[in-house]
């Protein structure tokens, strides 16, 4: 089955955050965004909701998964973590945690710098995902990664932003 532009996101965060090289012995070929009640652990498969679209659609939505086990897990900000398995990365924001300023949004255009960013927010309430349109202060950082991007804000405020073309 064909995968979409969501399967590179953990490869993006990977370089996006940190700059920690990749073990050859693990090389997932796909990646996603994802949002998860619990904190990862090695050795354990991990119940998450990934971020996915829907097959000539713009419409996006979470779908429960449960992973393969972790081989891996890195502390990317406060309440991210990068999950790594046998075959797949998750960049996963743990909610009930406290949090940074690190948002995951959608964007219908390439971020600029030294302009503002319009996206639509991904905003998590318990377990209610909403959209909500938002504009960001002017972009001082735009990163291209492997079909994502990190954006850092005049505030130093980061997105990861989940491209819809």
């Amino acid at each position: 089955m064909a995968r979409t532009v969501e399967e590179s996101i953990m490869n993006a965060i990977m370089g996006a955050f940190v700059n920690q090289k990749v073990d050859v012995d693990v090389n997932p070929t796909k990646s996603y965004m994802a949002i998860a009640t619990a904190l990862p652990k090695v050795g354990e498969h991990y119940k998450c909701r990934r971020l996915e679209r829907k097959p000539n659609s713009n419409e996006i939505y979470f779908r429960d998964t449960e992973t393969t086990t972790v081989q891996r897990v890195t502390k990317l900000a406060c309440n991210i973590f990068s999950v790594t398995t046998r075959n797949s990365y998750y960049v996963t924001r743990v909610l009930y945690m406290p949090v940074e300023d690190v948002h995951f949004a959608v964007i219908m255009q390439e971020p600029e710098n030294g302009s503002c960013m319009s996206c639509f927010k991904i905003e998590c309430s318990g377990e209610r995902i909403k959209l909500t349109k938002w504009k960001t202060t002017m972009v001082k950082e735009v990163r291209f990664i492997k079909g994502l991007y990190k954006v850092t804000t005049i505030n130093s405020t980061s997105y990861i932003c989940f491209p819809m073309r």
